[in-house]
């Protein structure tokens, strides 16, 4: 459920990124996802795989639209040159910290307080992320 969205549609991400303020279609995004996460516990619920298969392929979908959106914001975010080798080298920490960080998160929250609970975490950072970058001003295109 995870290659087919990422090779499908990291190219619409590119497109969109490329036509339209990235600023506000993170936030879009962002708001699916926090979404998205929701509709995992109720799969986990229903117990239904196929359920579950399509709200994986959805959110693998959004993420494949996503991925460029973030990437070229960047260079729109920092001044100059120097400024965007540093910002694309802290990005790149960022994420591997997020993987790491996320992944003992997950596991202690899942252990301690059920799978469930996991996805509600998630939906929290995806309001967060959008609050966050709906407090970023300027256009984005």
């Amino acid at each position: 459920t995870k290659m087919i969205p990422m090779i499908i549609f990291t190219y619409f991400g590119g497109a969109l990124a490329d036509n339209l303020d990235r600023r506000k279609l993170m936030i879009a995004l962002d708001a699916w996802n926090a979404t998205i996460a929701i509709f995992y516990i109720l799969a986990l619920q229903s117990q239904s795989p196929n359920f579950f298969y399509i709200v994986s392929f959805i959110r693998h979908t959004v993420v494949a639209i996503y991925e460029p959106i973030t990437r070229s914001i960047v260079p729109l975010l920092v001044g100059s040159d120097d400024d965007l080798k540093i910002a694309m080298t802290m990005n790149g920490i960022a994420w591997a910290i997020t993987l790491a960080v996320g992944g003992t998160v997950a596991g202690w929250t899942a252990a301690r307080l059920g799978v469930g609970a996991c996805y509600i975490v998630d939906s929290s950072t995806y309001v967060i992320s959008t609050v966050v970058m709906w407090m970023v001003t300027g256009k984005y295109c």
